[in-house]
C-alpha cells in the first residue's frame, strides 16, 4: 500500500514536469507573439501632462537603485505622481524593448530617461532625455529643468 502511494505522488510529478509546465510555456510563447511588442501609449488624445518611459535591467545598479527611488523615496514618488500622467519602466533584456530603445535613440546607457508626451496617433514624442542614475533630488531637478524648457527634441 505504501509503495503504491509513493508511485502515485511520482507519477504527479512527472504529469507535472512532461505535461503541464510545456504547455505554460508554450502559453506564455504564444501571448508574446499574439499580443506582440508593448504598446507605449494606450490614450486616444494627447495627454497635456507629460510621461516618463524608462529604460533599465535588474542586473544595472543604477536602474535597481533608480526603481528603489520610484518607489520608497517619498518626495520624488510625490512628485512623479503629480506632475506625470505614466511612467513606463521597460527592461532592456526584452528583444521588443531593444527595438523601442533604438527606435527612441535611448541607447547610451542605462538607466536612461525619455521625457515626453503621447500623440493622439498613440506615439511618444521625445522632450528631452536623462542618462545615467541620479539621486532622488537631482532627478527632480532635472525633470524640473526640462518641463520648465520645454523644448521638442527630435524623434
Amino acid at each position: 500500500m505504501n509503495l503504491d502511494y509513493q508511485y502515485e505522488q511520482a507519477t504527479a510529478k512527472q504529469y507535472l514536469v512532461l505535461v503541464t509546465l510545456p504547455m505554460i510555456m508554450l502559453l506564455i510563447l504564444i501571448g508574446t507573439f499574439v499580443m506582440g511588442p508593448p504598446v507605449i501609449a494606450d490614450a486616444t488624445e494627447e495627454n497635456q501632462r507629460p510621461s516618463l518611459v524608462i529604460f533599465g535591467a535588474f542586473w544595472c545598479p543604477g536602474c535597481v537603485k533608480l526603481d528603489r527611488d520610484l518607489d520608497g523615496n517619498e518626495m520624488l514618488k510625490t512628485y512623479v505622481d503629480l506632475v506625470f500622467d505614466k511612467v513606463w519602466k521597460l527592461n532592456v533584456d526584452k528583444p521588443e524593448v531593444k527595438e523601442i530603445q533604438l527606435k527612441y535613440r535611448m541607447e547610451r546607457g542605462i538607466p536612461s530617461i525619455a521625457y515626453g508626451y503621447v500623440t493622439p496617433d498613440r506615439k511618444f514624442r521625445i522632450v528631452d532625455r536623462i542618462y545615467g542614475y541620479s539621486t532622488p533630488q537631482d532627478l527632480i531637478t532635472k525633470l524640473q529643468r526640462i518641463r520648465s524648457n520645454e523644448t521638442n527634441v527630435d524623434n
